[in-house]
C-alpha cells in the first residue's frame, strides 16, 4: 500500500513536469532530458540492483528533474521518488562541450516493501558526468555516483554508482 503512495507522487510529479516544460519552452531557451539508469546501490548490510527513470528540465547552467527510482534486496525493496535540482558545472561551454560534469540534490519520499512496510522522507546528493556521443548532443552516456539518506527506522544510508542513457528533447 505504501509502495503506492510513492508511485502516485512520481506520477503526479512527472504529469506537472510535463506541463510546466511544454509552457518554459515557449518562454525561456531549455531542453527536456529523459534519463534511465541502472547500477549498484551498497549500504551496511550488502549491495543490491539499483534502476532509475528521470525526466527533466535543462536550463543551462542548472536543471530540474523528477526521479523515481527502485532497489531491490531479495524479497524487500525499496521505492523512491524524487525532485532534483542539477547544477552543470561546465558553465562556460555547456553548448559545446562533450563532457559535462553535474552536481544533484534531491528531496523526496521512500517506501520500503518488505516484512513490515515502512516509508519517510528520503534525500540524495551526486555528482555525476554526461558524455555526449553525438554532435547534435541529443544522446549521452552518464556515470553517477549518489548517498542516498531516508527517514525509516532501521534502513541504512546507501550509496550507488549508476551507468545510464540520456536523450535531450527540444
Amino acid at each position: 500500500m505504501r509502495q503506492f503512495h510513492v508511485m502516485q507522487v512520481a506520477a503526479i510529479g512527472l504529469a506537472l513536469a510535463t506541463l510546466m516544460s511544454t509552457r518554459a519552452a515557449a518562454e525561456i531557451d531549455m531542453t527536456s532530458e529523459l534519463t534511465v539508469d541502472a547500477g549498484l546501490a551498497q549500504s551496511e548490510t550488502g549491495g543490491a540492483p539499483r534502476a532509475s527513470l528521470r525526466y527533466g528540465m535543462d536550463f543551462q547552467p542548472f536543471g530540474m528533474e523528477i526521479e523515481a527510482a527502485r532497489v531491490q534486496d531479495g524479497g524487500a525493496s525499496l521505492t523512491t521518488g524524487f525532485v532534483n535540482g542539477v547544477l552543470n558545472l561546465d558553465m562556460s561551454c555547456c553548448d559545446e562541450a562533450i563532457v559535462v560534469p553535474y552536481l544533484l540534490v534531491g528531496v523526496g519520499y521512500a517506501g520500503l516493501d518488505a516484512d513490515e512496510n515502512r516509508d519517510g522522507m528520503a534525500g540524495q546528493v551526486a555528482i555525476g558526468s554526461k558524455f555526449f556521443v553525438r554532435e547534435e548532443r541529443d544522446l549521452a552516456l552518464h556515470l553517477e555516483g549518489a548517498y542516498q539518506r531516508t527517514e525509516i527506522d532501521g534502513l541504512d544510508d546507501t550509496y550507488s554508482l549508476a551507468l545510464g542513457v540520456t536523450w535531450r528533447f527540444e
